[in-house]
């Protein structure tokens, strides 16, 4: 089952609902320079800054307006402690798969994922609770820890990248509960 699939379908409501306030004040923001990035709808504009940030960080030709947005997400990762990464990363295990939009490693070793968002709304929102457990399955299929998950709110009309951190132990905990919930006949079937 994809990630993503298994995320929006988690079942456990009550927890849904305690996951939702879990990070609702950014970490950081970053304030970036943009060309008119011609965009009309918010699944075009995510699909085009994951196109443009995976091609910016292997040094591939990417359209040159999402520069800034693109040197926005490097700074952010570089100020948490992020030293080396990949983008668009496969991720494969028993019951779940799915492709991590960011995965690295920071100078002390800690495995970092980052789940990358677009909207051309007015503001770049906290996580949502499915997120989260999107973020929490991934670090499970990436292997061991320890963990930084992190959710990179790109406002691309307002030019603007909001950072959210996810809590190691929160991370711990929704991952007990991932472990639990694919090994259950529902999932695996």
């Amino acid at each position: 089952m994809k990630v993503t699939d298994f995320s929006k379908g988690f079942s456990h409501s009550q927890i849904m609902t305690d996951l939702s306030p879990a990070v609702d004040v950014p970490l950081a923001t970053y304030r970036f320079s943009a060309g008119d990035l011609c965009m009309k709808n918010s699944l075009n504009a995510g699909v085009r800054l994951h196109e443009a940030f995976a091609a910016y960080s292997t040094g591939s030709w990417f359209n040159p307006r999402y520069t800034g947005a693109c040197q926005a997400i490097v700074g952010a990762l570089a100020d948490l402690g992020v030293r080396e990464f990949d983008t668009e990363v496969p991720l494969h295990g028993t019951h779940l798969h799915g492709v991590a939009d960011i995965v690295g490693h920071t100078s002390e070793n800690r495995l970092v994922i980052a789940d990358l968002k677009a909207t051309l709304g007015e503001y770049a929102l906290p996580p949502k609770a499915a997120e989260l457990l999107q973020l929490a399955s991934y670090a499970l299929l990436a292997g061991d820890g320890p963990y930084r998950l992190i959710c990179v709110r790109a406002a691309l009309r307002q030019r603007r990248i909001n950072v959210f951190e996810v809590d190691e132990q929160r991370v711990l905990k929704l991952m007990e509960l991932i472990r639990v919930e694919i090994t259950s006949e529902r999932v695996a079937a």
